[in-house]
C-alpha cells in the first residue's frame, strides 16, 4: 500500500534479515556468527538513520526473506518507515520490482543497500540534485566494481538486464546498458562497501569496535 505522503522522493533500502549464517557471510570466519549479525544490524540501523535525516522523503525497507522478521518489525516501529518483501531471484529483479512499485507515485527513486556505512545525507542529496530532465540516472560506484547507490527519475526495466550480480563487472555492465539505451547518467564519488574482512578493517576508526578476539 502506498503512503499518503505528498513527498516526491522515495529511498528504498534493501536488507537481509539478521540471521546467523545468512547475512555478511564472508565476515563470519573472522568475526564469528553472532558478531557478524550484530554488525549487520548496526549497519542497517545506520543506513535507516541516515535516510531518515533527509527532508521530504519517504523511506521504505525492502526485506529478505520476509518483512515479518522481528528485527524488521522493530525497525518499522522505531523509525516510521514502511516494510516490503523483496520479490525476485536476482538483485536485478528485486530492484526492478521495487522501482516499478514506486514509479507511479514518486518522481525520484533512490535505491541503496546496507553495506556502505560511508553513505551520508550529502551523498544522497547529491544524487537527487543531479537528477534532471536530461540526467535520468545517477550511480554511486563501489570501489569493488559494483555500486552503493542507484538513483533515477524514470522507470527503466532494461537497465538491469544481463548483469553478472556479485562480480566486479556489475558497474561496467550497468553503464553499458545505460549507454545502449541512450540514457544519460551521472556518477558520484566511489565509496567502499563492507563485504570482506579487509573492507571491515579499512572502515573509519571509531565507527565500529573490532572485537579483541579478532585483533589478536
Amino acid at each position: 500500500m502506498y503512503s499518503s505522503s505528498e513527498n516526491t522522493t522515495c529511498i528504498q533500502i534493501f536488507s537481509k534479515a539478521p540471521v546467523e549464517g545468512y547475512c555478511k557471510t564472508r565476515l563470519i570466519p573472522y568475526l564469528g556468527k553472532k558478531e557478524t549479525v550484530q554488525l549487520h544490524m548496526d549497519m542497517v540501523q545506520k543506513t535507516i538513520t541516515t535516510a531518515k535525516k533527509l527532508n521530504n522523503v519517504d523511506v521504505q525497507l525492502w526485506c529478505k526473506p520476509s518483512k515479518q522478521h522481528v528485527f524488521f518489525q522493530k525497525m518499522a516501529k522505531q523509525n516510521a518507515l514502511t516494510l516490503h518483501d523483496q520479490d525476485g531471484e536476482s538483485l536485478g529483479f528485486i530492484m526492478n520490482n521495487a522501482a516499478y512499485y514506486a514509479a507511479d507515485k514518486y518522481t525520484n527513486i533512490i535505491q541503496i543497500g546496507t553495506d556502505c556505512p560511508y553513505i551520508d545525507t550529502d551523498y544522497i542529496n547529491s544524487s537527487i540534485a543531479k537528477l534532471s530532465d536530461e540526467t535520468k540516472v545517477v550511480i554511486g560506484p563501489a570501489n569493488d566494481g559494483g555500486y552503493v547507490l542507484l538513483a533515477k527519475n524514470q522507470y527503466y526495466t532494461e537497465m538491469y538486464d544481463d548483469i553478472n550480480w556479485g562480480t566486479s563487472n556489475v558497474l561496467q555492465q550497468l553503464e553499458a546498458n545505460l549507454q545502449n539505451l541512450n540514457i544519460k547518467y551521472s556518477k558520484l564519488e566511489s565509496l567502499n562497501d563492507i563485504d570482506t574482512f579487509d573492507d571491515f578493517q579499512k572502515w573509519e576508526k571509531g565507527c565500529y569496535a573490532i572485537p579483541a578476539s579478532v585483533k589478536s
